[in-house]
């Protein structure tokens, strides 16, 4: 009988057990790994051998094999070293395991040279496979414990080096956890929308967007703000459930690039370079890792400079906008990850950044190429699209200096025995608590309008937000008055937007009533709706003729 321990494999973000079963026979003094095993599980006969040695134990002379079960199914990873060094040690009766049932454990860990078990990626996911397959106990490397210990329902054990291991793993030595290292509160951004100027009748349509988690495009000169807003909408977004934290860090485990423990519950904010490649946004190389559209998994897909990405990458995003999992293929597997992240992007409208002004120096061959670099799809996939103007700075700062007079004369009557007056600070700091724009206020009426959608999306797996919504729940929660439907089908009439659009336009206005706590859609809220798509009213705005 050959000796086994288990431990798991992956295939992308889905799991499996393997069986790793060691058995001696008799022969020429040789080490066989059948089973579809990948070059680094190969290479572990010599660490193996190494490790016996460290430990004292005697290597067995013969012929050994290891098999990898299931066998049609290709494992990869150095963290099957331990699985195999414990069959090999048990099956020639180096370690007793009347400890441990190997039956309901599994094992994780590469080895050193010298016996110390080595940190590998994919902790995280392995454990929750595990727990969904009844394992009860993990036994894995101390530097693995952060990660293990969010995954409740198995008891895990983690160990610096081998020696330990096998000394608790015979009874000599009772398990004492190690302390967790205290956790650090979350960073405070130094982002907030209140910094924002200029751009008031902008702010309602972003909250819109974090509201119904839907797709955001920002087009306007150079300057005026589009990156700014972007980055501060992170501040607005409400925190992550427990559910939709553990997924995200099991992608991140996955794709090697843990969360930071107290960011844990922040959803992930993705800007990407437009210099990124089709894969290094969609997903893949040789064992199909997660993109950046799976790391923004449950939060943000920033895309600054739209035009500029190549146009391979941006028509990928087609089916993952609409399906909100991808499906990276290879010849041997394919790996399907969850995809439901919120797009924002920005754009200049011209390569000069600034059309519609008497500063622009670009010809019209030049802004219609410009634009066409992206396709109709992508755009009409954009839920909310707006044009920015650029911002008048003296127009802002005379606003700041009659705010400080105002306050300067208030203080004055307030008290007019005090001769000295300490300096007025700057009113934008003052006002800043009370800022209406200020992302704390903002926040707490996202979080508003994402509950009232929790509430109406119980039951309907996979759908949280209004962005999410299909034809079916659509006719179902966002039914529109005559008035309303009037309006649309002027707005169709003028603009000839397709069936996409339509039903875009009545998710959006769908949020509009949330963020009010309306139970219906008004005729307001399908003109708010209507008025965040620029794009398909060009000649209303200052796009017109591009």
């Amino acid at each position: 009988m050959a000796t086994v321990t288990k431990t798991i494999g992956m295939n992308g973000l889905e799991g499996f057990v393997i069986k790793v079963e060691a058995r001696i026979l008799k022969g020429v003094p040789t080490m066989s790994i059948i089973g579809l095993a990948d070059k680094a599980i190969k290479e572990s006969r010599d660490r193996i051998e190494a490790c016996f040695n460290t430990m004292g134990m005697r290597f067995p002379k013969g012929r050994i094999v290891f098999n990898m079960l299931p066998q049609d199914v290709q494992k990869s990873g150095g963290y099957l070293d331990l699985p195999m060094f414990l069959s090999l040690a048990i099956e020639c009766e180096e370690i007793n395991p009347d400890h441990v049932s190997l039956d309901e454990t599994v094992f994780f860990g590469g080895i050193s040279l010298c016996g110390d078990l080595e940190n590998f990626n994919g902790m995280l996911p392995m454990l929750i496979q595990a727990r969904q397959n009844g394992i009860r106990f993990a036994v894995l490397p101390n530097a693995c414990m952060a990660e293990a210990v969010k995954v409740h329902g198995i008891q895990c054990f983690g160990f610096d080096n081998i020696h330990d291991l096998v000394e608790w793993f015979e009874g000599r030595m009772h398990y004492t956890s190690k302390s967790a290292a205290a956790t650090k509160p979350p960073a405070i951004s130094n982002l907030d929308f209140s910094q924002v100027r200029g751009q008031d009748h902008l702010i309602k349509f972003v909250v819109a967007a974090a509201a119904g988690g839907h797709n955001l495009l920002l087009v306007g000169p150079a300057g005026c703000g589009k990156s700014m807003i972007a980055k501060r909408i992170e501040t607005i977004l409400p925190d992550m459930n427990e559910d939709e934290a553990l997924e995200v860090m099991a992608i991140h485990s996955v794709a090697g690039a843990a969360r930071n423990h107290e960011d844990a519950m922040r959803r992930p904010f993705r800007s990407v370079h437009y210099n990124a490649s089709a894969n290094a946004i969609i997903g893949g190389g040789t064992n199909a890792k997660p993109g950046e559209i799976t790391l923004a998994h449950n939060g943000v897909l920033f895309l600054d400079e739209l035009p500029e990405f190549s146009r391979a990458a941006l028509e990928a995003l087609r089916q993952p906008l609409e399906d909100r999992v991808v499906r990276v293929a290879r010849v041997r597997h394919t790996n399907v990850y969850p995809a439901n992240f919120m797009l924002v992007a920005a754009m200049n409208p011209c390569p000069c950044g600034n059309f519609g002004s008497g500063k622009c120096i670009c010809s019209p061959h030049k802004v219609r190429t410009y634009r066409q670099r992206i396709s109709g799809p992508i755009l009409e996939r954009m839920d909310i699209q707006k044009f920015m103007n650029k911002v008048d700075l003296f127009e802002d700062a005379n606003a700041r200096n009659c705010v400080q007079g105002k306050l300067a004369a208030d203080a004055d009557k307030s008290d007019l025995s005090m001769r000295t007056r300490k300096p007025i600070q700057n009113p934008t700091n003052i006002l800043k608590p009370d800022n209406p724009n200020a992302s704390v206020h903002l926040k707490k009426k996202v979080e508003k309008a994402r509950a009232i959608q929790a509430e109406r999306f119980k039951g309907h797996d996979g759908v949280w937000t209004n962005a999410q919504m299909d034809v079916t729940l659509i006719d179902r929660f966002c039914a529109i008055d005559e008035a309303s439907s009037a309006l649309i089908q002027s707005a169709h009439d003028s603009n000839q937007f397709s069936a996409r659009s339509y039903h875009k336009i009545l998710k959006v206005a769908r949020t509009f009533a949330d963020l009010d706590g309306a139970a219906d859609i008004r005729q307001e809220d399908v003109v708010s709706a209507l008025l965040s798509r620029d794009l398909d009213r060009i000649d209303a705005t200052p796009l017109k003729g591009w």
